[in-house]
């Protein structure tokens, strides 16, 4: 699906990739100092992250059957990178939600939570290498300019 040319899936990827991180600073930050505004922060980051992440997780799910016919051999790094980054987002999906139990007065995270969140990050980013490699390598979603 496009928008504009553009596809859409490839718009949204950029967003969880941003506010993740940024939620893991706040926390971070928010462990630091005891401030619970960073704590807010990182819920939003969290929260924004997720609910982008799921609007890419459809428009990829979309995409898919695409791949399936027009590159067989670009499959299996996309299922993977599905597999990992579906992961990520359900497992920030679960951490944001867990907060809403003390909204809107959000606790800082401890040390596990903040080890969790930069694993997810770092399980991300290597999703995030099989889906470039879908774009750069196999030229998925890639319009091949008109002669």
């Amino acid at each position: 699906m496009r928008v504009f040319g553009h596809p859409v899936h490839l718009m949204l990827v950029h967003f969880p990739a941003a506010l993740f991180p940024l939620a893991l600073a706040c926390s971070l930050a928010g462990f630091e100092t005891g401030d619970r505004s960073f704590a807010a922060t990182s819920f939003y980051a969290g929260a924004g992250g997720a609910l982008l992440g799921w609007a890419a997780v459809v428009f990829g799910a979309l995409e898919l059957p695409k791949v399936f016919e027009e590159n067989p051999k670009a499959v299996n790094q996309a299922l993977v990178h599905a597999g990992i980054n579906v992961c990520v987002i359900i497992f920030f999906t679960v951490t944001t939600y867990a907060q809403l139990k003390t909204y809107p007065a959000i606790e800082p995270d401890g040390k596990a939570l903040i080890g969790l969140k930069a694993g997810a990050i770092c399980l991300m980013m290597f999703g995030n290498y099989f889906g470039g490699n879908l774009v750069l390598k196999f030229g998925i979603a890639v319009r091949k300019p008109k002669k």
